[in-house]
C-alpha cells in the first residue's frame, strides 16, 4: 500500500539534559514538537525516542486536533491528519 506523506515536522530541543548526544534524553518537562497536516493528509513526526505520552500543547489548526482521532502517537513517532497542525509536548518513557 502506498501512502503519500505531506506536511512539516520539526523538533525544539529546549528542555533537554546535558550530556553526549547519544545519551541526551528528554526532561521531565518533555519536549515540544511541532507536526502538521498539509491538505488534510496523514503525516508522521519522527522522534528519537519511546514516547510515553503526549498532549497538545499549542494548537495552530483552523479545526480542533483530537486525540486518537486527527493525532496520535505510536512507539517513536506522532501522527497527525485531516488538517490538524500543532505543537505538542511528548514525554520519554
Amino acid at each position: 500500500m502506498y501512502q503519500k506523506y505531506v506536511g512539516f515536522c520539526s523538533i525544539f530541543l529546549f528542555p533537554i539534559y546535558l550530556g553526549s548526544t547519544a545519551t541526551n534524553r528528554v526532561s521531565n518537562e518533555g519536549q515540544i514538537i511541532f507536526c502538521e497536516s498539509a491538505d488534510g493528509n496523514y503525516l508522521e513526526c519522527n522522534i528519537d525516542y519511546p514516547i510515553r505520552s503526549a498532549n497538545v500543547e499549542l494548537e495552530m489548526s483552523s479545526k480542533r486536533c483530537i486525540e486518537d482521532v486527527t493525532w496520535g502517537y505510536g512507539l517513536k513517532h506522532l501522527w497527525v491528519k485531516d488538517a490538524c497542525r500543532a505543537s505538542f509536548r511528548v514525554f520519554a518513557r
